[in-house]
């Protein structure tokens, strides 16, 4: 159910959140009689996506653009916790640039575009790899 995935961003769901979404479930007429089997099935979904990213980035080379939501430093270590190349700039060995927000455009966003390589806001990025 994509109610209790999104209730789950925060790797917990709320009193309120819970509410909201019993009560939307019933307008689209959802079972929501087992709602900790429903938790553990999108836990374990979740997780299992995480897991894929995490395998999917390691030996990858990563590089940043834009103030996001950590610091290099932060960003050198999670990349070297998670088995990815962190770099500042955008060269031709670059899988992925990983950018501030949608409104980041810099030189390095543009070489990223103009090479094909796939551009990800930094938020996204952190959570697909079950950081945030």
């Amino acid at each position: 159910m994509g109610l209790i995935d999104t209730a789950l961003e925060d790797n917990k769901v709320s009193k309120a959140e819970r509410e909201e979404s019993e009560r939307i479930a019933t307008w689209l007429a959802v079972d929501t009689s087992d709602w900790t089997a429903m938790v553990r099935a999108a836990r374990a979904e979740i997780k299992a996506r995480v897991q894929a990213f995490r395998d999917e980035m390691a030996g990858t080379s990563v590089a940043f653009s834009g103030s996001g939501i950590h610091k290099s430093n932060i960003r050198e270590a999670l990349a070297a916790k998670h088995a990815f190349d962190y770099s500042a700039l955008v060269s031709d060995s670059t899988d992925l640039l990983v950018i501030g927000s949608e409104q980041t455009e810099t030189r390095q966003v543009d070489r990223a575009r103009e090479r094909g390589i796939p551009v990800m806001v930094e938020s996204t990025f952190w959570r697909q790899l079950g950081e945030v």
